[in-house]
């Protein structure tokens, strides 16, 4: 067996890792002790998968289902999967002061997306830190609202439970309902989106903003997220307020300016694969749902626990675009050079996850009685690893489990597995002539 997981290369044996913790998982949900009456294997492996992908689709209700326990080996397996369990496994053993070979920096520069690997080590110490300090705010804020109403015990567990939810951009929640009970408490609401959003920018940024905010020694990465996550912010809050100011479903609930923006903050960040909802999303307006799964198919930064192509993959294929159209051969932006290798991922990651997106959507389609939009939005919502669901992830019968059970993991694994074969390719030993091809 030894020998057998030695001979494979790197992004195997990263998802050989995710799926024994899935297994794992399923197992210790699947014992009586972690729920009320029981679960299936099936409502087991994919509460499981949901967990260990940070994803939050589910097709039980977790609060009413499970027991304590249950809920304490699902909080272990949100965060073993958003942390990364290759993160944890170095951390731990650096920390003990045991040997960290090559091969497990070399997981960890794949699975993270470092750049440097004699840099990993730090990196990890940084991001337990950041891990910590975040969720125990998170927490702390949420237990001052809640304690008072649902006192010591259950408010602290809800705190904690939903800060790290939201901070690994899981989306489980133990209400039954998400957060539709708080749809008007702007406090609950921003302080969970505030959350995610931070969680989202990457720990990669977080290792670069150590060195001070001058946007002038701030790396490309980092001053794209920004910007970036800026937009991805102002824009969608905008025009969910445009779209929905009317909708009694939506923000016609609210009483208040304060209660309309914070509920149209949260709506327009979580999509971005925090999957938390504060409305019931099969009651938004066309244009709505179709912004959603633009946003969830985009998601958060490279080295977050957010899913998503990721934020600098769409920046760069737009860079392209526009580079095409002005004749220009290098793509340029804040008076730096994109390496032409990175628009290549880039188009890589878009053109696969394009193609993943129509082939298991066709398979929902032929096999599930589901209408379009909702098994599109349930299939964007899978392979971004969001959560938000339009009702229909319950009636999924088991090949429609199995299919959504893949996309969460290809959700979760893909871009790894992606960026490391792209990383480790090695230049071609022979060139042939070019070719001519006619397009458009």
């Amino acid at each position: 067996m030894r020998e057998w997981l030695d001979g494979l290369p790197t992004p195997l044996k990263i998802a050989v890792a995710y799926l024994a913790f899935v297994a794992f998982g399923t197992f210790l949900l699947w014992l009586p002790v972690s729920s009320h009456a029981g679960l299936s294997v099936s409502e087991a492996a994919f509460t499981a998968t949901s967990a260990v992908t940070v994803t939050g689709l589910s097709v039980i209700d977790v609060g009413a289902e499970l027991t304590f326990a249950g809920e304490f080996v699902l909080l272990l397996l949100i965060q073993f999967g958003g942390v990364g369990l290759i993160t944890l496994t170095v951390f731990v053993l650096s920390a003990l002061g045991m040997t960290v070979g090559v091969e497990r920096l070399t997981l960890m520069h794949s699975e993270i997306g470092a750049g440097k690997r004699t840099r990993i080590l730090k990196l990890i110490t940084r991001i337990v830190k950041i891990v910590m300090v975040g969720q125990a705010l998170c927490a702390a804020i949420l237990a001052w609202l809640w304690i008072p109403e649902m006192g010591w015990r259950d408010g602290l567990w809800m705190a904690v439970f939903h800060a790290v939810s939201a901070f690994n951009h899981a989306g489980f929640d133990l209400f039954g309902n998400s957060l539709k009970d708080f749809a008007t408490d702007p406090f609950v609401l921003l302080t969970v989106s505030i959350t995610f959003v931070l969680s989202s920018l990457g720990f990669i940024v977080y290792a670069d903003l150590r060195h001070g905010w001058r946007w002038a020694r701030l790396n490309l990465h980092t001053r794209l997220m920004l910007v970036g996550t800026a937009v991805l912010i102002v824009v969608p809050v905008a025009l969910f307020i445009l779209l929905e100011r009317d909708n009694p479903q939506t923000l016609g609930q609210t009483a208040s300016g304060l209660e309309m923006f914070g509920l149209a903050f949260f709506q327009s960040v979580t999509p971005r694969t925090a999957g938390f909802a504060a409305v019931d999303t099969a009651s938004l307006e066309d244009a709505t749902t179709w912004m959603t799964m633009i946003l969830m198919t985009i998601g958060g930064g490279t080295g977050s626990t957010a899913g998503g192509i990721k934020v600098t993959t769409i920046i760069v294929l737009l860079l392209a675009a526009v580079a095409y159209f002005r004749q220009t051969r290098h793509i340029r932006i804040f008076r730096t050079s994109v390496d032409r290798r990175q628009v290549h991922k880039a188009m890589t990651l878009g053109i696969i996850a394009g193609l993943v997106m129509c082939v298991t959507t066709f398979v929902l389609l032929a096999t599930q009685t589901t209408d379009m939009i909702d098994t599109m939005f349930e299939a964007t919502s899978a392979l971004g690893t969001v959560g938000l669901s339009r009702g229909i992830t319950g009636d999924l019968d088991q090949t429609g489990r199995t299919t959504v059970m893949i996309l969460m993991f290809l959700g979760r694994l893909g871009p790894l597995t992606l960026g490391y074969l792209i990383a480790s390719q090695r230049p071609p030993l022979t060139r042939y002539p070019n070719g001519e091809i006619h397009l458009g």
